[in-house]
């Protein structure tokens, strides 16, 4: 018999509060059911679901969306803080990861949710190379809504493009001693750290995603260096931010969990000597203090 916890003062959350009766058991039904397993996302059809609450999911979907996420091309239910509040230890968090490990979808969705609860538990989570997993159940609507998020951005970029020529990109050459190529360097200087036989970056290439980083999205050089020395210290997203361009498509992300508290040892002065020169070869880091030196992640559960 497999046992689940809930909080007591459940019943007196907000949120909880104002849903339907309906809903409020459907709520407690999706983590509690024989179907659900330590990470919270499961399979399980419609028609059961239907059968063993009396009612069809679409009635209560819309109430309960922010908290448990209901795929029905799938039939997949995924109930957001599941693990956050059931987890308690390290075996529990690598049940739920082998519970879903065989599914790409599912291993994506769960280690991005809970990134930092799982570094906390010392789950090393470098081994999935989270570029080479697809994205989480991908629907006719959200395909849509990204197809215009990406037109949208494209077309803002290319407004903000220095053009010498009609429907021409400049190319750009900046300088050694730019914050382009600076912060390009210390980047691949802290990765070296870690992996001495890193191939060697167009560092001119990196150094345009930096500049697109500065000028377009509105960062600047001080919290890029900030982002990418806590970044590089984080287990999980040390191990995934190995680019420039993956720097700029997590930024807000990495800057979310950055604010959220915690400490990964993160303060300029406690890089190695080796680190140091590794930065020094294309591009030095800089020195002093940074408002947002030692700021690192923690999850609240």
């Amino acid at each position: 018999m497999t046992y689940r916890k809930i909080d007591t003062e459940m019943w007196a959350d907000p949120w909880f509060e104002q849903l339907s009766s309906k809903a409020k058991l459907a709520f407690i039904y999706f983590v509690t059911n024989k179907s659900c397993n330590p990470s919270g996302i499961y399979e399980i059809s419609e028609k059961r679901i239907s059968f063993e609450l009396g009612y069809d999911i679409d009635m209560i979907s819309s109430e309960i969306k922010s908290k448990v996420e209901w795929y029905p091309e799938q039939s997949i239910i995924w109930v957001k803080n599941f693990f956050r509040h059931q987890s308690q230890s390290g075996k529990f968090a690598i049940a739920a990861i082998n519970a879903i490990k065989g599914d790409p979808f599912k291993l994506r969705m769960f280690i991005e949710y809970n990134a930092g609860l799982l570094a906390r538990y010392k789950i090393d989570i470098s081994v999935y190379d989270m570029d080479m997993i697809s994205e989480p159940y991908p629907t006719e609507q959200n395909r849509t809504e990204q197809n215009r998020t990406e037109q949208k951005q494209e077309q803002k970029e290319t407004s903000q493009l220095d053009v010498s020529l009609p429907g021409t990109k400049p190319e750009k050459n900046f300088p050694d001693d730019s914050d382009e190529v600076r912060l390009s360097g210390l980047l691949y200087g802290l990765i070296l750290e870690k992996d001495p036989k890193a191939k060697k970056p167009n560092i001119q290439s990196w150094a345009d995603h930096i500049d697109r980083t500065m000028r377009i999205d509105k960062r600047t050089p001080d919290e890029i260096e900030a982002v990418i020395r806590w970044c590089q210290q984080d287990p999980f997203w040390g191990a995934n931010i190995l680019s420039t361009k993956k720097l700029r498509e997590k930024f807000t992300a990495l800057v979310a969990k950055m604010k959220n508290g915690g400490n990964n040892g993160n303060r300029r002065g406690n890089f190695s000597e080796k680190s140091r020169g590794n930065e020094g070869q294309i591009g030095a880091g800089k020195e002093g203090p940074s408002k947002y030196a030692g700021i690192g992640e923690s999850v609240s559960v």
